[in-house]
């Protein structure tokens, strides 16, 4: 096929496509921020708590213990501590490792957050359980 033919057909699929389906919201969402026991409806932009996730919350401690997590989550925690004490710059890295607070694993799908702030509170409060079976704690380290 020539380009000169190809352009055309390229334009006129791109607008049809524009055409056919209104804009719709879409979620800005770091990965570095999205914790492994918290999913995203990406079309809605709604947080939930992963399936087989429960949350216990101590804010005289500020503290919340997090258990029923995947070991992959583990594994992905160590990653990604690790990427943020490569950097120079850890202590202004936006990271989940860092973001809800001082993240502990404390072994068998238990993580324990210190330091938490009040957003960080909020924000779990609010958690309702996913409607996705599917929406685990378990990361794909690929």
């Amino acid at each position: 096929m020539k380009l000169t033919l190809i352009m055309p057909l390229l334009a006129l699929t791109a607008t049809s496509t524009t055409l056919a389906s209104p804009l719709q919201k879409r979620c800005r969402i770091s990965s570095g921020q999205a914790a492994c026991w918290v999913v995203w409806d990406d079309h809605e932009c709604n947080p939930y708590r992963a399936v087989d996730v429960s949350f216990e919350l101590d804010e005289a401690k500020k503290e919340i213990t997090i258990t029923g997590i995947c070991e992959s989550c583990s594994r992905a925690l160590a990653l990604e501590w690790k990427l943020v004490n490569a950097t120079e710059n850890h202590h202004k890295m936006n990271s989940w490792a860092t973001n809800y607070g001082r993240v502990e694993d404390r072994g068998n799908g238990t993580f324990l957050l210190h330091d938490v702030d009040q957003e960080s509170f909020s924000f779990h409060k609010r958690l309702a359980l996913s409607p996705w079976e599917q929406a685990t704690s378990c990361v794909d380290l690929d």
